[in-house]
């Protein structure tokens, strides 16, 4: 039993379970889909936890005729410069596709991110930095034949920041035309952002496939901590936000364990 203390939210409350169990902060996952792509929680395969996320592509081989795509998206509110790495677990059941970051950020009002010559200010809106293996050099993988799970991203065992030309950054396409930098190396990017942007969102998407595919994605780790997404689609962690009517300040909020 732990006592419920008040949010600015009203029926709102926060409790501090800090102590109690150790996991990373909540985390709300949203699940998206584009044409005939798909992305859906399922209980058949997990890395860890009891569920993962199954995302779908048809085949879209060269010139990418096809942007269908699933993809799963976690909100995460941080500094860019803080973002030192960042992987997630994937099991490939169907074809050869491989799903790639995106992240999403904000230029930090009043600076200035020069990207290939074009000047990136707070009123460019949100900025995708994407890692794209389709169109991108050694030495990620592009595509391939994977067994179980495999863990992918920035310094993991299929390690997409390692080197070469396998970063891109796009804007405007909230509205505007999409306008890319060209290929960049993750130091690149790092030194082009620095301390003058926030990150909105990590995304796990698969797209452009050179056949149709499926895989499972489970356990995202940024930085030290990893959020294994539940289909519940929250991830419980230090300060746990109980919401709803019926709750009142200063009640005793019976929260249930983990295991």
């Amino acid at each position: 039993m732990i006592p419920a203390l008040p949010t600015a939210a009203q029926d709102e409350f926060t409790v501090d379970v800090s102590g109690v169990e150790e996991h990373p902060t909540p985390v709300l996952y949203k699940l998206e889909h584009s044409g005939t792509g798909s992305a859906e929680w399922v209980l058949t395969y997990a890395n860890t936890g009891e569920s993962s996320v199954k995302l779908t592509t048809p085949a879209s081989p060269p010139p990418y005729t096809d942007g269908s795509y699933g993809k799963i998206l976690m909100p995460l509110e941080m500094d860019f410069e803080d973002l030192t790495s960042f992987s997630f677990w994937f099991n490939q059941i169907v074809g050869t596709g491989i799903p790639f970051h995106e992240i999403h950020v904000n230029v930090e009002t009043g600076e200035t991110v020069t990207i290939n010559g074009q000047d990136l200010t707070s009123a460019t809106g949100r900025i995708m930095i994407c890692y794209q293996p389709l169109w991108a050099d050694d030495p990620a993988p592009h595509y391939g034949s994977y067994t179980g799970w495999n863990h992918y991203g920035h310094g993991a065992t299929l390690d997409t920041t390692a080197t070469g030309q396998v970063w891109k950054v796009y804007w405007g396409y909230d509205g505007g035309p999409i306008v890319g930098s060209g290929e960049m190396t993750w130091t690149g990017i790092k030194s082009a952002f620095g301390d003058k942007a926030q990150v909105k969102d990590v995304r796990v998407e698969l797209r452009y496939t050179p056949d149709a595919s499926t895989v499972y994605v489970d356990d995202i780790t940024i930085n030290t901590l990893t959020y294994t997404p539940e289909q519940d689609g929250v991830h419980v962690g230090n300060v746990l936000t109980v919401s709803g009517t019926g709750v009142t300040a200063g009640e005793i909020v019976e929260v249930a364990g983990t295991g």
